[in-house]
């Protein structure tokens, strides 16, 4: 039960973005009272390149019908984690004996992984 609290916690408050390298202090602490060979869930957020304000007035001017608009958006977003997450994907897949659980979601453009503790400030 504690495992899963403390699991949930971080997931909701522990993440490091890829892009600014932010490592929040709670995760800071959760490092800093690990063993070498703990595993620390976390979530790498990716900053999206898309705008959905830009893409909202494509559908518009273009007079994309309604049904189209959440396959044609769901396709774009995948297409955009695809891209944004593969070097840190290959990074973690890189370093196999240091992490587990690897799931990359293309819909909030996150990664949620457990790491070793060495692992994480070279994110």
């Amino acid at each position: 039960m504690k495992k899963i609290i403390s699991t949930t916690l971080l997931f909701f408050f522990c993440i490091n973005s890829y892009s600014q390298n932010i490592i929040t202090v709670s995760l800071k602490n959760k490092i800093e009272s690990s063993q070498e060979d703990d595993f620390i869930p976390i979530i790498i957020e990716i900053n999206n390149t898309l705008k959905l304000k830009d893409i909202k007035e494509e559908f518009d001017n273009n007079h994309i019908a309604i049904k189209k608009r959440a396959s044609i958006l769901a396709s774009r977003l995948q297409e955009s984690a695809r891209f944004t997450q593969e070097n840190v994907i290959n990074f973690i897949k890189n370093n196999s004996s240091k992490y587990k659980n690897l799931y990359p979601f293309w819909i909030t453009n996150c990664i949620y992984v457990e790491l070793t503790k060495d692992l994480i400030p070279n994110l």
